[in-house]
């Protein structure tokens, strides 16, 4: 009879049909546990979404969640304009006082990267988010730890053209 050793002194196996030994086990238990944790946390960060890859009609209002994978959703709320796709710049806008929210329905938000359509167009304040720490510009960031991330635009004229959203969490 022959026996397969995973560590020095341990069993794994017997190779004539005697089966895997209690302390094998737990080893191989403990070794699968953390190849499933391992695997999951890989396959949910980071999330993307290009909305000119969406398929969205042109000057159409999407007010309902995108979502952007399994656990994270953006959304788009305000005015009547806000939300709204539009091919010249490839983005959907958000006017004066609307907003866009990043929610996770498991796990913690922990970065985001934001793609503006050009710096007319992208927030010009560092102030714009409820939480953590946002850097403006036509690729913007955040960073922090929320599971909800709410940005607002600042009233007046103008518009946000927002293009893409990484987020990683």
């Amino acid at each position: 009879m022959r026996k397969l050793k995973l560590f020095s002194g341990t069993k794994v196996a017997n190779t004539s049909g005697g089966g895997i030994n209690r302390s094998s086990r737990v080893i191989l238990t403990f070794l699968a546990v953390t190849a499933l944790s391992i695997g999951q946390v890989w396959a949910t960060s980071p999330a993307t979404i290009t909305f000119a890859d969406e398929g969205l009609e042109n000057g159409v209002q999407y007010s309902d969640p995108f979502d952007i994978d399994d656990n994270v959703t953006i959304t788009f709320a305000g005015g009547d304009n806000d939300g709204k796709y539009y091919t010249t710049g490839s983005g959907i806008r958000t006017y004066g006082n609307g907003t866009i929210t990043i929610a996770t329905t498991s796990g913690t938000i922990t970065a985001v990267a934001f793609t503006f359509s050009g710096s007319s167009y992208a927030p010009a304040s560092n102030d714009v988010a409820n939480v953590g720490t946002f850097t403006s510009g036509t690729n913007s960031s955040w960073s922090g730890s929320a599971t909800s991330i709410v940005l607002t635009r600042p009233s007046g004229s103008g518009h946000w053209r927002l293009q893409s959203v990484i987020v990683t969490y």
